[in-house]
């Protein structure tokens, strides 16, 4: 069985997308949790850093499904 080279690209590219969802989520994560019990310069600082996290992980969660559902479709 041979991999074709456009198939193969094809499959880099993918990869490449769902390891920067992955991280993008990681970081926003971490970030926003620093965010939060930091608390630099205000009261609202720790809602701000709960929501970033929040949205992290939202991220983290279904980044990668969504990914899955358009490469489905794509692959149709």
């Amino acid at each position: 069985m041979t991999v074709e080279p456009q198939d193969e690209a094809l499959w880099k590219r993918r990869f490449e997308a769902f390891a920067l969802v992955r991280l993008s989520g990681a970081i926003f994560v971490l970030g926003g949790l620093m965010v939060a019990f930091k608390n630099p310069l205000g009261d609202e600082y720790p809602v701000i850093g709960a929501l970033l996290a929040l949205s992290g992980a939202a991220d983290l969660i279904f980044g990668p499904r969504m990914l899955r559902k358009i490469w489905a479709e794509q692959d149709q």
